[in-house]
């Protein structure tokens, strides 16, 4: 079974000089569309998909593209084709003596190393020798080009493709990873090559195949949709989707956390808070981006370390495409302000963050026979930076589930006054999904969240309760006999919610919030599967519509990712244009 497919990308990336400080030269990225994929994992893949994906978050605006002789990677392609198993250490092994091997031999031909500087001196005269030599090493002019460069290679490979099957539902694991080797040369131009990184990453994804759209009919999974182009699947490939998406963005991250390959630039005008650099929209920077203002030193073993100084945000990116004056606008967040000539150098992450919320509130109302009743409530809350789609700084859209829960307990003596002798209720527990925005006023180290939140609430009483036979007898009890049939209440809510927060370092925030709904209503009451009318009489339920309304105080922290094995906003990726 053919176990390379082209579907990932393998490259080669060359600097014609070395970097400067403060200076980011950009770097000529050579593609051979090829990945290393584990013997035995599904053939079902959609490798155009795949392909896309990985293109469009690893060929990013910093890099530039060229190809790869094929005739360099035939052998690798042999080795790794007729391996069983291989570990990322094992597969670098084999890229070593195959690709790299190959391309050392070139590098360091004595001709090549005689003549690897004429570009700089005569393009005719290195033109006239690399039409020569590339022809009897069986190159053309341009390739023999590319591999006289110093080099980056990288090679992605997938080694774990699992799904399980659970009746209806379909959960699907990818891991994998990314490796880096440098090709350097040497003052007397002998070429070597080292492994620089070996990163690992996974991503899940699940979906339903007896899901059911809003008008109740099959779920469409003929096609998956990104950055404005549809591709053809079934069930079984459209859940790669959101897997391959998360997968390919997670190695982005990781090879802009290259040292290398971060962007850096020297401050060029500076004024309080506020300074300038020569980076934009040429290199790839968005609105609200990450970056170090440090100083380089030396350590007590002569090494050169870099000294982080000040964490800052992109203010205005500058559009440097066409005019290399047009400077990118940056402000301080914390630290240190930034003085002409220092050195900024990039934080790479997902651009999305990790909330994590702790509170209580009291609901009135409770369903059926209870007084006032206090719930814990905790919650988990993606939020998304738009900032560089909307061209606002700090603003997020959010995605939040929640749980809040309560057991046993209440005050029995008003139930028996209100309802007469009732017994106890089991565990209540409400379930919300919340979809929102809000905005963050930033005053250095401290921000003001202010939001709107929009959820979907599922609230359920179990365990031994009468509750259930209460409202079908229409306010009296019909039976002693203690029901475990349940009771299910649906509705929706907005909730308002602000807060104050303490960056302790640029990834996390310490938390403390005030929500409030300002909308709340009840539109379903079922017991067991039987859906109850609001209203008095027997089989219906008189209750307060708005019962869970609520308002409390929360503590939490935020973290911002570097990495996340599932997709929630990549879809929103390509939108960026500020």
């Amino acid at each position: 079974m053919k176990k390379i497919l082209p579907i990932l990308l393998v490259g080669l990336v060359f600097s014609a000089v070395y970097a400067q400080q403060g200076k980011y030269n950009r770097k000529s990225v050579s593609s051979l569309d090829a990945a290393w994929i584990k013997k035995g994992i599904s053939s079902n893949i959609n490798i155009e998909m795949l392909t896309d994906f990985m293109k469009f978050y690893i060929e990013v605006p910093r890099f530039d593209f060229n190809s790869l002789p094929k005739s360099q990677v035939s052998k690798f392609l042999s080795k790794a084709n007729a391996t069983d198993d291989v570990t990322s250490e094992k597969l670098a092994g084999l890229m070593e003596e195959t690709i790299v091997k190959d391309i050392m031999s070139i590098l360091n031909d004595p001709e090549v190393k005689k003549n690897r500087g004429l570009a700089l001196k005569s393009e005719s005269d290195f033109n006239t020798f690399a039409a020569t030599k590339a022809k009897s090493l069986g190159l053309t002019t341009e390739e023999l080009k590319v591999l006289m460069n110093s080099a980056y290679i990288y090679l992605p490979y997938i080694s774990k493709y699992e799904t399980k099957t659970e009746e209806s539902t379909v959960n699907l694991e990818v891991g994998g990873g990314i490796i880096w080797w440098q090709v350097t040369v040497s003052p007397n131009g002998d070429a070597s090559v080292n492994e620089v990184l070996n990163a690992e990453t996974k991503a899940i994804s699940s979906l339903d195949k007896a899901a059911k759209d809003s008008k109740g009919k099959p779920r469409d999974y003929s096609k998956f949709s990104f950055n404005e182009k549809d591709y053809k699947t079934t069930a079984d490939t459209y859940i790669q989707g959101d897997a391959f998406l998360a997968f390919a963005k997670n190695l982005s991250v990781k090879t802009k956390n290259l040292s290398d390959f971060k962007l850096q630039a020297q401050i060029a005008s500076s004024e309080g808070r506020k300074f300038q650099v020569g980076l934009g929209r040429k290199e790839g920077l968005f609105l609200d981006d990450g970056y170090f203002i440090v100083e380089m030193s030396e350590n007590a073993s002569g090494e050169t370390v870099e000294i982080k100084k000040a964490f800052s945000r992109v203010a205005k990116t500058g559009d440097n495409r066409e005019n290399s004056n047009n400077l990118t606008d940056m402000k301080k967040v914390y630290g240190e302000n930034g003085d002409v000539g220092q050195l900024i150098v990039e934080h790479p992450t997902l651009g999305t963050d990790i909330r994590v919320r702790l509170g209580s509130f009291v609901v009135s109302g409770d369903p059926g026979y209870r007084s006032d009743k206090q719930f814990l409530n905790g919650s988990v809350n993606y939020s998304y930076n738009m900032a560089p789609i909307v061209n606002i700084s700090q603003f997020y859209l959010d995605m939040m589930i929640g749980v809040s829960a309560h057991a046993n307990g209440g005050d029995e003596d008003a139930a028996n006054k209100r309802y007469g002798a009732v017994k106890e209720a089991g565990a209540q527990a409400l379930i919300g999904i919340g979809f929102g925005v809000h905005k963050k006023l930033n005053f250095g180290r401290l921000n003001v969240p202010v939001g709107l939140l929009y959820k979907y609430q599922l609230a359920s009483v179990s365990g031994e309760n009468e509750i259930a036979e209460f409202y079908r007898g229409g306010g009296s009890v019909l039976s002693e006999t203690v029901t475990d049939e349940g009771l299910q209440l649906a509705g929706h809510a907005a909730e308002l919610h602000l807060g104050v927060q303490f960056m302790v370092n640029q990834d996390i925030m310490i938390h403390a919030g005030y929500h409030m709904d300002v909308y709340n209503e009840l539109n379903s009451v079922k017991v067991g599967e039987e859906e109850l009318e609001f209203g008095t009489g027997l089989g219906q339920v008189d209750i307060n519509k708005d019962f869970y309304k609520s308002s409390f105080l929360t503590i939490g922290i935020d973290y911002t990712l570097k990495e996340l094995p599932v997709n929630i906003f990549g879809s929103l990726d390509p939108l960026k244009k500020y």
